[in-house]
């Protein structure tokens, strides 16, 4: 999680707003801003969120929410919502029609009741990930930023940075049917949408080096000590202590 308190004082000056995209972080606290779970907690800010069916907060399709304690703008964005209208067939805005549908409404009301105890799991999984990797040196398990609490929404490690090492690493895990996921290979900077800013390679060295080295490990409430384990016992097969 970066430092929202920092960039959410910068952003309350006027004429700045701060825009959070929450999705990866349901359920996770910020110990800087005390008794706050990650949030809208200022009237400037607004959160969004998905509910796409792998996240931590999941519904049976797509959706999302906004999170805002601004009145004006959480009525502003309703009526965006919904056509624009501030009633019936009355259009204030040119609006969208980006409704949540009753059933995933309800599906999430009764999911959202599991999260924390979902999220206890995902952070006990995370803790067996990094007993086993204390031995697998080769092999960088997320970082911590102990003013706030992680909840996994991914577990994401660093390969070594040499030629062909991740690539090979996927091909050992999927022989032994361990998934694994390379999410975000290419950096911003360096998308085609992005070509009219003018960035080259190497001026964002550390983006472009994560890009070449982060791997998603499988990672779930669901995931049993012996399968956190066997990951554990594959991954130490191809990289020897």
């Amino acid at each position: 999680m970066c430092r929202f308190g920092s960039l959410a004082s910068y952003c309350r000056a006027p004429g700045r707003r701060s825009h959070r995209r929450q999705c990866p972080s349901h359920w996770s606290h910020i110990y800087y801003q005390p008794g706050h779970n990650v949030g809208s907690r200022h009237r400037r800010e607004v959160g969004t969120t998905s509910f796409f069916p792998s996240k931590n907060l999941g519904g049976f399709g797509d959706g999302g929410a906004l999170f805002t304690r601004d009145e004006a703008r959480a009525t502003y964005l309703r009526q965006l919502a919904n056509h624009g209208q501030t009633r019936k067939y009355h259009h204030e805005h040119i609006g969208l029609n980006s409704r949540l549908d009753t059933l995933q409404a309800a599906l999430l009301r009764v999911k959202l009741r599991h999260l924390p105890t979902w999220t206890a799991a995902r952070q006990q999984v995370a803790a067996q990930y990094d007993a086993a990797l204390a031995t697998i040196p080769r092999i960088v398990p997320p970082a911590r930023d102990g003013r706030s609490t992680h909840v996994f929404h991914q577990y994401t490690v660093q390969v070594p940075d040499e030629p062909g090492q991740r690539a090979a690493l996927q091909q050992h895990l999927a022989a032994h049917k361990v998934p694994s996921v390379v999410y975000y290979p290419q950096p911003n900077h360096l998308q085609p949408a992005y070509a009219h800013l003018g960035y080259q390679a190497g001026q964002f060295p550390v983006a472009e080096r994560l890009c070449r080295t982060v791997l998603s490990l499988p990672i779930h409430p669901t995931l049993t000590v012996d399968q956190v384990s066997y990951v554990g016992d594959v991954l130490r097969a191809w990289l020897p202590v």
